[in-house]
């Protein structure tokens, strides 16, 4: 989000009848920090947009000319690592912020992205594809909600599908079942793809010949190691600018100073360097925890959603 768009935004949240928290929510949630790594996102999912819209541009430019032609098959990015790290949120930045105010044509879609259900089948998946084409209610045998969303895609002005949680479906499908779909995917599909997910379960669904060639290289994210000097001072960097986000975007009056000192150690022994934790946490102590009149996000707001959390998470036995 640029800064005339984060200007906008807020004065249309302050224009709302909504309570401090809900202010405060409304305006922290968009924010998305710039690390090394949404950085390498923002580039590669753009030279994807565009190498796959010149390969349909080219494509229609030869049949206009009466020259044979046939689409090439689609290409594949997976970005990979354990959950937390922020992968879905750099994708998401992308599709629905860094892309529509680049030079997309104006009442395009150009990208989609869908997250799967731990329960998800290949069907779900072109299920929730469609509805992400404003289709509330797919219905119909497989094959036909597939035809169905690669013409919406079409029409859509749709180079671009991001698959998030797609470990769902290597876990519940076997291998074969799974390589079998994604090559119909890379066959027939008239947009690139790109598979988000865990290192393994990636790897699992490229092993098909046909599907791993079309793959280019993969990106991997991590969290920040605060035992390690560079790794510890990128992740301040993140705190630093999350910081000063929440300050530009009207979260809160003054600077939390979250890579400081006591502040800073309490956030590592939270969240052990992983940036969603980071924002997830302080997001539930702007919900739960702070007072309307606190002019920054204190510190005892901040443990108070951690403990919290943790206890959340070990009554569930997920791993957060």
């Amino acid at each position: 989000m640029t800064e005339a768009d984060m200007v906008a935004f807020r004065r249309m949240v302050e224009g709302m009848n909504l309570t401090v928290t809900e202010r405060r929510l409304a305006l922290f949630r968009p924010i998305v920090i710039e690390t090394p790594a949404v950085a390498n996102v923002g580039r590669r999912l753009m030279a994807l947009y565009r190498h796959t819209l010149n390969d349909k541009r080219m494509h229609e430019m030869r049949l206009a000319q009466g020259i044979p032609s046939i689409l090439p098959e689609c290409s594949i990015l997976t970005i990979t690592g354990a959950s937390h790290c922020g992968k879905s949120t750099a994708v998401k930045a992308f599709a629905y912020h860094t892309l529509p105010a680049s030079d997309v044509e104006k009442g395009s879609l150009p990208m989609i992205v869908v997250s799967l259900t731990e329960e998800a089948t290949i069907r779900d998946l072109w299920c929730d594809i469609l509805r992400a084409f404003g289709d509330p209610e797919p219905s119909g045998p497989k094959q036909r909600l597939q035809n169905r969303a690669i013409r919406l895609a079409a029409e859509h002005g749709t180079h671009i599908v991001a698959i998030d949680e797609t470990q769902h479906l290597s876990k519940r499908l076997d291998q074969g079942t799974l390589h079998n779909a994604l090559k119909r995917i890379v066959q027939r599909s008239q947009f690139a793809i790109v598979l988000i997910g865990e290192k393994h379960h990636i790897r699992s669904a490229l092993a098909d010949i046909q599907v791993g060639n079309r793959a280019q290289p993969k990106i991997v994210f991590d969290r920040f190691d605060g035992d390690r000097e560079e790794e510890r001072e990128q992740f301040m960097g993140f705190l630093a600018n999350l910081d000063d986000a929440m300050v530009r975007a009207g979260v809160f009056d003054a600077y939390s100073r979250l890579a400081e000192g006591i502040f800073l150690d309490t956030i590592l022994l939270h969240t052990k360097g992983y940036v969603g934790v980071a924002s997830k946490i302080i997001e539930m102590a702007i919900e739960h925890y702070s007072r309307d009149d606190d002019a920054c996000l204190t510190l005892a707001a901040f443990t108070k959603a951690a403990i919290a959390r943790a206890d959340n998470v070990n009554a569930s036995g997920s791993v957060g």
